[in-house]
Parts: C-alpha cells; sequence; structure tokens
C-alpha cells in the first residue's frame, strides 16, 4: 500500500506542476499561429540569399522513474525526443523558380533519456554524438524536389505528424522520454532485461540514411514522395526504400490546420512496414487530435508488432510570451519484443514556450506510465516523470 501511495503522490506532483505553468501565464494573446506548434524536424532558414547560417538547440532536463520497486533520479539527462543539435545551412533562391539547399547537422546526447536506466544511471558517454544530416536539396517549383546526402527517407515522420503543440516531450515514439529503463519482475525479484524501448516503438518509416530522394511539387496539400538509400554510418550497405503520400494545409484563411502521411518501407529484405499518422488542430479554439499507427510483416518472423496511438491536445490563448499546450495520450501495441505481448502507455503533458528575438525557450513536463505483459512473466508498470527546458536559436 505504501509503493501505490508513494507512485500517486508522484504522479500528482506532476499534475501540479502543469497547473503551476498554465497558472503563472494570465495574458491572454493570440500566438497559435506560431509555427513552433509544428513539427520539430521543420528548421526554417529566414534567408534565401546564400549566406551560411548557423542553428542549434540545447535540450536537457530532469528524468525520474519508478519501476514499482525503486524510484531513481536522472539528473541533467538529454531529452531524447528533441536531442541537443547544431548545424549549418545554406539556401539560395536563383529568382527562377529554382533554388539549392545544402545541411549539415550534428547531434550530441551524452546522457540520453532513450538510453540511461537503473543499471548504467552514473554512466555518461561523452563520445555520443553523431552526424544527423550531411545533405543538398535542388528546388525546381514545376518538377518538385531532389535531395542526395545523409538525411530523412521519405517516410521519416509518416507515423509522427502531430499539431499539438507538446512534441518536445509527448508523441507517438513513446520509447524517447525513458526508452532505457527496465521493466521490473511483479513477484519483486529484481529487474528484467526488458526495455521500454523494446515495448514500445511508432514503426516510424526509415529514418536518416545515406540516400537519394525525390519529392513532387504540392498539388492542393498532397505531396508523393519516394526515396532509396542504407546506412552508411552503420556500416550496414543493404539498401532500404519507402514511397510516401503527405498531405499538409495550414493557410491563414483555414480555420483548421491539418498534416497526414501514409507510407509503405522496407526496413530489409524480409519486412516491410505500413505506417500513417493524421493530425488536425483547430485554431480559434486550439482542440488538436491526433492519430497514428504502424505494423511489421516479417516474412517467417515469429511476431509482426503493431499499435494505435492517440492524443487530444490544448492550446490556448494565455501569454503573450508564446503558445501553450496541454495534451492527454493513450498508446496500445502488440507483439513487441515477443509475440503475444501487449503494451499500453498513456501521459499528460505541458509545454509552455517562450519566444524573444530569433530564439525560443520550451518549458516542459509529461507523466507518463508504461506498461508492458507478455506470456514469459508478470512485470510491474513504469512510471516517468521528465522535465526540462528547451532553448533553440
Amino acid at each position: 500500500m505504501q509503493k501505490y501511495s508513494i507512485r500517486w503522490r508522484f504522479a500528482a506532483s506532476g499534475i501540479v506542476l502543469f497547473s503551476a505553468m498554465s497558472a503563472s501565464v494570465p495574458t491572454l494573446a493570440d500566438s497559435l499561429s506560431d509555427t513552433r506548434l509544428f513539427p520539430e524536424n521543420e528548421i526554417l532558414n529566414p534567408n534565401n540569399d546564400g549566406v551560411p547560417y548557423f542553428y542549434g538547440q540545447i535540450n536537457k532536463g530532469f528524468l525520474v522513474h519508478d519501476d514499482g520497486d525503486d524510484t531513481e533520479f536522472y539528473p541533467l539527462v538529454d531529452n531524447n525526443n528533441s536531442s541537443t543539435r547544431a548545424g549549418l545551412k545554406i539556401e539560395n533562391d536563383f529568382g527562377t523558380d529554382t533554388s539549392i539547399f545544402v545541411n549539415a547537422e550534428g547531434e550530441w546526447k551524452p546522457y540520453s533519456t532513450g538510453s540511461v536506466n537503473q543499471e548504467n544511471k552514473n554512466d555518461v558517454d561523452w563520445d555520443a554524438h553523431g552526424l544527423r544530416k550531411l545533405e543538398a536539396r535542388l528546388d525546381i517549383d514545376w518538377l518538385g524536389q531532389f535531395w542526395v546526402g545523409q538525411g530523412s527517407m521519405a517516410s521519416d515522420t509518416s507515423a509522427e505528424k502531430d499539431l499539438s503543440g507538446t512534441t518536445v516531450v509527448a508523441y507517438a515514439s513513446i520509447s524517447d522520454t525513458a526508452g532505457g529503463q527496465l521493466f521490473a519482475f511483479d513477484d519483486g525479484s529484481g529487474l528484467s532485461d526488458i526495455k521500454i524501448s523494446n515495448a514500445f516503438s511508432s514503426l516510424d518509416g526509415l529514418g536518416r540514411l545515406a540516400r537519394i530522394r525525390y519529392d513532387t511539387p504540392s498539388l492542393y496539400g498532397v505531396r508523393l514522395s519516394s526515396s532509396v538509400g542504407y546506412n552508411a554510418l552503420g556500416g550496414d550497405e543493404d539498401s532500404q526504400w519507402d514511397l510516401v503520400a503527405s498531405y499538409s494545409r495550414n493557410e491563414d484563411d483555414d480555420a483548421v490546420a491539418v498534416a497526414a502521411a501514409a507510407a509503405y518501407s522496407q526496413p530489409s529484405s524480409r519486412t516491410d512496414r505500413i505506417s500513417a499518422s493524421a493530425s488536425m488542430r483547430h485554431k480559434s479554439s486550439g482542440l488538436s487530435l491526433t492519430l497514428a499507427g504502424g505494423r511489421d510483416s516479417t516474412d517467417g518472423g515469429a511476431n509482426d508488432p503493431s499499435y494505435f496511438y492517440g492524443k487530444i491536445g490544448y492550446a490556448p490563448d494565455l501569454t503573450d510570451l508564446g503558445p501553450t499546450a496541454f495534451s492527454i495520450d493513450m498508446y496500445l501495441g502488440d507483439d513487441f519484443n515477443t509475440a503475444g505481448s501487449e503494451s499500453i502507455s498513456y501521459a499528460l503533458a505541458a509545454v509552455q514556450t517562450i519566444n524573444y528575438a530569433d530564439s525560443s525557450f520550451d518549458i516542459y513536463g509529461v507523466v507518463r506510465n508504461h506498461e508492458y505483459d507478455d506470456n514469459t512473466a508478470d512485470f510491474q508498470d513504469g512510471l516517468s516523470f521528465l522535465t526540462g527546458a528547451r532553448w533553440k536559436f
């Protein structure tokens, strides 16, 4: 009984934090049109004049995780939902419906929420840096976009379209919040070797690879994309390919902003993956709805994991400092880690953005519960609380 009392106080403390965040911003203002409510991987170049432009973000926080037996505190973790990164980009508009874009970007996350756990909490990997992007893009208005180099495959983020405003801390990729944490056995015998990241996945396309990619011009918001590439940084020379249909609409006179995508991809020669997501945000009310799902089918595989994700968001006009957003979500997964398993997660999240000059600060918090069950043993729930701040410049 004492254990559950502690867990309820733990969850209640997160709710109190969210209430304090909303109460601290009493002034009303129209800030919902700010583009920072939209997916985090869209970093826009303010100039198209061929001048190099430096950008980046620092994202650190505090993670508390209760595995049912013990509660651990992880200070100054790297939020794997949106890692610390920096980059350089150049875009030159030739004035003839043609432009060229070049982007180099790296990340550094030595103490990531995606890897820290009960057994390695004092280990910091100072060499945990990596190349995210080294790419070039040719834009021809009437023909489309041509990409080459290390960067997003066409299906990257196909399962993660989300207009709620809380993606810095909560979206379909559940394991980014506390993916390294180990589930504890229900009989009190200690920790299993099953991580949260083993039990939860957004099955989000093919990520970032060395690739060539083509995007058609947008026709009434609809775009088709395809790419082929391989994992050059991981030393895997097997080719992977994908095909994507996406839709986006957010004109100034639109009452509802919409983003959606559906993708087919082949992570390996034996695996077919389907992933999709859609998100809608009613601008005047600030209400949003996000849905996502995916499935892997493997030839001769013992299990074909699949999931469904749903999220309701609310982004009220509370302050002229920047957008405010709240969300609740739920994830239901089957056959992850082993055939016959069930994965369930639900969360309450809040984000307050403070815009200043050409930079912004996102102050965030999330309380997320993780449930996992399979035929081998019984496991206790894992309850995580992550709070922190991201500075984008």
